[in-house]
């Protein structure tokens, strides 16, 4: 048996946010691991392990291992503060890429993500991805800092909400373009709303991805000329999505550049058996 954490991490007082499994100190080679993912079968899942007094992590969706995955990371690290493993203050994940450097407070978790670099998209294949008219998108750009997203400015909420992706056309331009998925927004007066799509990675949709928010926030910035630093995000603004997900985005300035700092809270679910098959 298998034991393992179910995190929703950027929930909202206790509610919402993005489920994550989080298995800790457990030795398994990474087919193991990806044969536990796809058993418990959430977008992410999380293998956290301290070994010399470090602490790694790695991510697996349910049919691929993913390099970062922010959900997740905020969700393994709230099972050890909540386990009173770690305190207050600022700690590093090592990955089998970039390490990840964390931040903890009273409320909330942030994990620290490169600047992002950009490139213009064409509205015509966009639109045939989303199934709308090239005139209902604002902007396009596919996004990087590790991992890579196509960021999608529509013109309304109502939009948003009621958007049908076209899941083949999606897929095969992820897989082309080396993306994890798209990530289509709208801009309020009061936060941004925006959904996530990665069938390339079997992920239909969810309601919290941490990565595309920072990803999101470095754009904004980036086009904004640096004029605004701070973010709020409501994702999964859909009738298909019961619940949404919250996170914080922060644009800070250290040693002459820009870092992306995303945060939020997180609530322990409940603790689960997996039966290995």
């Amino acid at each position: 048996m298998m034991r393992y954490q179910i995190v929703n991490a950027f929930s909202n007082n206790g509610e919402g946010g993005n489920p994550a499994a989080v298995i800790i100190n457990q030795s398994l080679n990474g087919s193991e691991k990806q044969a536990i993912a796809a058993q418990i079968g959430f977008s992410e899942t999380a293998f956290l392990q301290s070994r010399n007094n470090q602490l790694h992590i790695e991510f697996y969706t349910p049919n691929k291992p993913i390099a970062y995955c922010g959900h997740a990371t905020i969700a393994s690290v709230n099972i050890l503060r909540k386990q009173n493993l770690i305190d207050n203050g600022s700690y590093i994940l090592h990955t089998n890429e970039n390490d990840i450097p964390v931040i903890i407070n009273d409320s909330s978790v942030y994990m620290q993500q490169a600047y992002p670099v950009f490139e213009q998209v064409s509205f015509t294949t966009v639109a045939a991805m989303l199934n709308i008219p090239e005139s209902k998108i604002v902007d396009a750009v596919i996004a990087r800092n590790g991992v890579g997203y196509l960021l999608i400015e529509l013109a309304d909420d109502d939009l948003l909400y009621n958007l049908q992706t076209d899941e083949k056309k999606v897929y095969d331009y992820s897989a082309k373009e080396d993306l994890i998925g798209i990530y289509p927004f709208v801009q309020t007066p009061e936060k941004l709303l925006s959904r996530m799509f990665a069938p390339y990675y079997n992920i239909r949709e969810e309601n919290a991805t941490g990565m595309a928010g920072g990803l999101l926030g470095g754009w904004l910035h980036h086009r904004s000329n640096g004029e605004t630093g701070d973010w709020h995000i409501e994702q999964g603004h859909a009738a298909t999505q019961p619940t949404r997900g919250y996170l914080q985005v922060h644009i800070r300035q250290e040693n002459n550049s820009y870092v992306v700092l995303v945060g939020g809270e997180a609530v322990i679910q409940q603790e689960a058996t997996l039966t290995m098959l």
